[in-house]
Formats: structure tokens, sequence, C-alpha cells
């Protein structure tokens, strides 16, 4: 209460607190186990020691924990004294030790009022249970554990989901234990993960550096770490083009005066950057009718001969497929029918169905394009525009929100 404006100006509940003292005294090993190294400190001359947590998952799993088999006081000569057990604090004066997240008392440590009990969590040797009730079950990831623990379940209280702020705390805290964790193997695993480079003699000539006192070591994140290093010329490259896109729509008013642009960049699973645009035009280029989209977007093949470098953009940038029975195994297919509605239906104009969606003209003109043994035509293409098409040649495609 001391903390908190002391015992008579405190805006805690006395008897509350009493009531917490209480219950974790008597039911957390935990607790018992400082409480005990408190009394000791408070006892006066005593020399230093050190409280060890022993990770032993599984020895008393089905049991409520004790101070025996979480821990004891040992004295040491001082803080420089080997140790090889996972959970260490210090006593005064001593260096912070590193607290292992790994361990099956790291939660409890850090929320007792969460978990009031001291009951183990995560381990690296946590299992299932096997269906068949023989043989030994798989390993659970600490991402599945967690994922378990923080799914709400009826007829059950769950004392975390109560603790308001702490609950958010904890929920933060069991991301970073699973990002660090990840890290973890990434270190752990670098020869797997990078075995091209595992001698550093490449990067080390790349650097320049001729000198072998130069050549250090890296820990390389691979491109599925989120957060990781990617392509660093692919994404330089990319964010000048996104500005030389984005300066040549204001410019040169590709769908006439722009009034405002809003961009996000998104990356593929593979690392790969593409960016999503809205544009806001101008009133005084509102559109009247579904057929003034023509001038502006196009969902068909230019003919080979009269507009032979259009032809050649839009069939290699601008098609989609192959889908359908074509290629059941298109990542567009993964749920049945192609999930970007390919292919499309003719249509002789441009208008808006009974939904407000925007169904783009795609005449018959018998253009297509060969993709191994299938037939692309018009009801493939993705609606592009021409000049933006020309001027970056890349993969654009436009769309009427309206």
């Amino acid at each position: 209460m001391h903390h908190f404006g002391g015992l008579d100006e405190s805006t805690l509940n006395l008897e509350i607190v009493e009531g917490l003292i209480h219950v974790l005294d008597e039911h957390n090993g935990l607790a018992r186990l400082f409480r005990t190294a408190c009394d000791r400190c408070n006892a006066g001359d005593i020399p230093s020691f050190k409280i060890r947590l022993y990770n032993m998952g599984g020895v008393r799993g089905y049991e409520l924990p004790t101070a025996d088999i979480l821990g004891a006081i040992v004295f040491e000569n001082g803080p420089r004294s080997c140790t090889d057990f996972d959970v260490i604090i210090e006593f005064r004066g001593g260096p912070p030790q590193r607290i292992k997240k790994l361990h099956q008392s790291y939660m409890s440590l850090q929320f007792p009022l969460l978990f009031i009990f001291g009951q183990p969590g995560y381990y690296p040797e946590l299992t299932l249970k096997p269906r068949d009730g023989r043989g030994k079950g798989k390993k659970v990831t600490m991402n599945a554990y967690y994922k378990y623990q923080l799914h709400p379940r009826r007829k059950e209280f769950g004392l975390i989901f109560k603790g308001g702020r702490l609950f958010q705390q904890y929920v933060v805290t069991v991301f970073c234990a699973s990002e660090q964790s990840r890290l973890d193997f990434i270190r752990k695993n670098q020869n797997d993960l990078r075995s091209d480079f595992l001698s550093r003699l490449y990067d080390a000539v790349s650097r320049g550096d001729h000198e072998g006192i130069a050549t250090g070591s890296k820990i390389m994140l691979p491109n599925t770490f989120t957060g990781g290093p990617r392509a660093d010329i692919v994404c330089r490259v990319f964010e000048q083009k996104v500005k030389d896109f984005l300066r040549f729509l204001k410019e040169v008013k590709t769908f006439g005066y722009v009034s405002a642009v809003l961009y996000t960049i998104e990356f593929q699973k593979r690392g790969l950057p593409h960016c999503h645009t809205l544009l806001w035009i101008e009133s005084r280029n509102t559109l009247k009718d579904a057929t003034q989209i023509d001038e502006y977007i196009s969902a068909e093949i230019p003919d080979h001969v009269q507009d032979p470098r259009g032809y050649k953009l839009v069939t290699e940038l601008m098609m989609h497929g192959l889908c359908g029975a074509a290629n059941l195994d298109a990542s567009c297919m993964q749920n049945g029918p192609c999930n970007k509605h390919f292919p499309k239906q003719y249509n002789e104009q441009t208008y808006f169905d009974s939904n407000g969606h925007t169904q783009y003209r795609r005449r018959d003109t018998g253009i297509h394009v060969m993709k191994g043994e299938s037939r692309l035509d018009n009801y493939n293409v993705v609606p592009y525009k021409r000049a933006l098409c020309l001027a970056f040649e890349a993969h654009i495609n436009v769309e009427y929100c309206g």
C-alpha cells in the first residue's frame, strides 16, 4: 500500500489487497518462494543468494505446483557463479539476468494475478495427447499453445479475459515471446536457411573486405519473417516507380484533374511489393454515362497490326489465366470457381449492373493470344489503361468506382 499513497491515503481497498495476498500465499508456489526469499532478506545479515527455477515440465503436470518443484534458495559466492538453470533472480546489487521465455513458469512470474495458482505454461517439450491413447503425441508449438489459451470458451471462466489492461499487456507479452522464439529458431538454423553463404566469403568479397579479421557473421532473416529484409534493390526501384506513377497521374491527367490520392504498399508472401491506389477526380471530370468509361478503361486486346506494342504489353501483362478447367491448381481456384470471376462475359458496350458494378465492354473481336494450348481472348483481359501500360510496362489493373 505504501507505493500507492500509504495505508490511510491510498485509493486501494485494503481488504482486497489483503485477500490477494492471502490467495497468492495459499495457492501460488511461486509467491511462497519469493515470500520466503523476502523473509530471509528482512532477517538481517545474510549472504547473497539466487532463486533458481527448475524447468521440470511434465513431471507433475496434473497437480498444483509447489515451491518444492519450482525452485529453491541457493546461496552463492557472487553474481559470477556459474549456473545452467533457466530462471535466475539476482539478490541486491547483482546484474540483471535473462529469464527465458520458454520456461514453463515464465508467464506465471510475469502475471501472478492472472495465474494465481502459479500454473505451468508453455515449454518446448509440451505434447498433444495421442488420439488413440498410444505412443507419443506431437509437440505443441508456442503459437498454437497461445492461440488455444486466448480463445474464450462457453461455460468456462476465463480469468485472463477479466484482466482489463493487464490482459492487454499479457497479449503483447505473448506476441513478443512468440516473435523472439521465431528469431531464436532463425538464429540457430542459419546453416540451413543460408547455406549458400555459409563461409561468409561471398559477403566479404562483395563488401570489399580482403583482410581475414574483417569477415564477421550476420544473422540473416528469411523473406517469410514479417519485418525481415527483402530484396533491397527491388524495393528501392519500386518506390521510385510509385512516385513516378503518382506524378504521371497528376501531371498527365490520365483520368482528369486529380483532387486526392490514397495508396498502400503490400508485400506478397515471396517478398515482392505491389501498390493499391485510390484516385479521386475533380467534379469537372465526373462521368455522366457508363459508356464514357471506354475513354479511360479498356478490357479488350488491341489489334496486333494497328497497335503492335499495345498488343504485346496487354497479352503479356494484362491477361488473367490460365485458370478454370485449363489449370485447376491456379491460386484463384482454391475454393472452386475462379475467385476473380474469370472468364468474363462478352459485352457489346459498358454498363452498370443491378449491384452498381461496372461491366466493361468486351466484344467478340476474334483477337486472341495462345498460352500453351489454351486460347485467351477478351473475356480474359484484366481492365487497364493503355497509357499507363505503355509508360510503365507493368501490370496495372484499373477499375472504376463511382
